[in-house]
């Protein structure tokens, strides 16, 4: 079986029952401008049941998260998957959504015969690094209303498609276990300073960046109204994370 990535491309053979199917994405750089204004306002409170959530990448202003489910959309032929950034400090956060292809995404997919991987062939995207040009725009974007926002202890979420497999593929691997191989970066700011959180090969490693679920899937429909970071598209602040 073959995945194509729809933009920018990427080819890439799954190999079902060792590998999977991968999809890698490029990005933008930042200006460097940096400036301080009043806090944009928090996202409201997700109203979507979970299956669960398992922690990828902790920090000191947030933790990313993925939820152990996979999602189908009205009109799409496309699976996604759920992440979500939680708040860690006492007061408001701001997540980078602007750029498609460096938020956190799924990277490759495959079924398995046990709950890990036993053979890694996976390419992921380079980090990009959070240098002063970068801090000083993600503060100026917090600022400026761009980014999504959190409460203390609330969280941002977003949906994301893996851009060359739907449901048909994944539920015909016919395996007792599929893993969803999680790359691509998040940019978190303050409004003071900034912080990354990124999944390439040297900053996180297989067990926190697998999602492994066991077969067949519990699969659930992406609600209207939700936040879904579409190509090309950018990310408007107050959309609500659930219906």
């Amino acid at each position: 079986m073959r995945a194509m990535r729809d933009v920018r491309a990427l080819i890439v053979v799954c190999g079902f029952l060792a590998a999977g199917c991968g999809a890698r994405g490029g990005g933008s750089t930042a200006s460097d401008r940096g400036a301080e204004a009043a806090v944009p306002a928090a996202d409201a409170a997700p109203s979507l049941p979970a299956a669960g959530w398992m922690t990828v990448r902790a920090g000191r202003l947030g933790t990313l998260e993925v939820e152990r489910r996979l999602y189908e959309r009205a009109g799409s032929e496309l699976f996604f998957v759920r992440f979500r950034i939680v708040n860690s400090t006492g007061g408001p956060i701001g997540v980078d959504l602007r750029d498609y292809d460096t938020v956190a995404y799924p990277n490759q997919w495959g079924g398995l015969n046990e709950d890990h991987r036993t053979v890694i062939d996976e390419g992921r995207a380079v980090a990009r690094p959070l240098d002063e040009a970068r801090r000083a725009d993600l503060v100026e974007a917090f600022a400026r209303g761009e980014l999504a926002v959190a409460a203390p202890g609330a969280a941002v979420e977003y949906f994301r498609e893996f851009n060359a497999s739907g449901r048909a593929d994944v539920d015909a691997a016919g395996a007792p276990w599929l893993f969803v191989s999680l790359s691509g970066q998040i940019f978190l700011s303050d409004g003071r300073d900034a912080e990354s959180l990124a999944l390439d090969w040297d900053s996180a490693d297989v067990a926190n960046t697998d999602l492994v679920l066991a077969t067949p899937l519990d699969w659930a429909v992406v609600p209207g109204g939700a936040r879904v970071v579409e190509p090309d598209a950018r990310h408007e602040p107050s959309t609500p994370a659930g219906p």
